[in-house]
């Protein structure tokens, strides 16, 4: 796994440098790396990958905005998945924007 780690971070810096940080192609890359992470057992590694994607997604589209089950990164999905959504159950990976 550790070559999965070094090819999502080389492709995690070439989409940065070509399409910045927030570009949907990126955080999709940050939220797989994330799940990279889950899987080897490095939550605090993939937590930090989850916000970042969580928080860029909500960036782009606009905090609490309905986002399509299917499009771009599942952060919150991700982050519930692992336990780290601190039980507030993320709307922005289910497509159900907030009530």
């Amino acid at each position: 796994m550790a070559e999965a780690e070094a090819m999502y971070r080389r492709a995690l810096e070439g989409l940065e440098k070509a399409w910045g940080p927030e570009h949907t192609s990126t955080l999709d890359t940050v939220n797989n790396l994330g799940n990279l992470y889950a899987n080897q057992g490095k939550m605090a590694e993939a937590e930090a990958m989850y916000r970042r994607a969580l928080e860029g997604s909500e960036k782009a589209s606009g905090a609490g905005a309905h986002v399509d089950a299917g499009h771009g990164p599942q952060p919150g999905e991700s982050l519930q998945e692992s336990g780290q959504d601190g039980g507030s159950g993320s709307h922005v990976s289910t497509g159900v924007g907030k009530v």
